[in-house]
């Protein structure tokens, strides 16, 4: 069955809303749905007999994907190399995306970030959706 791939992406980023393991979303590739569990709220959409099934696969969280510290890495040494170092550095300590983020403001690169992830995580999830032999409509 075809899945529409923005449902994926809104599964995908209810998982990533919270640290790994807070939110779970369920994929039944067999009906189309997927199912939605929160540990910090009574929403649980899961029956238990999900977990049973050969045709249901876990929407990953985004540290799943090398979404992260990689992928800033990766855009600093596309985008601004010079920085590489410093930004290196950055992510060795606590609050980094926020010192992060106000070197890209300062750099006028915030909005080329946004869009470079927005595009590597829109890729990511096409991926893991191949790999899962996940067939996607649109």
């Amino acid at each position: 069955m075809k899945i529409k791939f923005s449902e994926i992406e809104d599964a995908f980023e209810f998982v990533g809303c919270g640290g790994h393991g807070e939110h779970t979303a369920l994929l039944d590739k067999k009906a189309g749905k997927i199912y939605f569990h929160s540990e910090y709220s009574d929403f649980d959409e899961i029956p238990d007999e999900i977990y049973e099934s050969d045709s249901v696969v876990e929407i990953p969280h985004k540290k799943s994907l090398d979404l992260r510290t990689h992928l800033v890495l990766r855009f600093v040494d596309e985008m601004m190399p010079d920085e590489y170092d410093t930004v290196h550095k950055i992510f060795s300590r606590r609050s980094a995306y926020a010192y992060y983020k106000d070197l890209l403001a300062e750099k006028e690169l915030l909005d080329s970030w946004y869009a470079y992830e927005n595009a590597a995580t829109r890729k990511a999830v096409r991926e893991w959706c191949a790999g899962e032999e996940i067939e996607l409509a649109d």
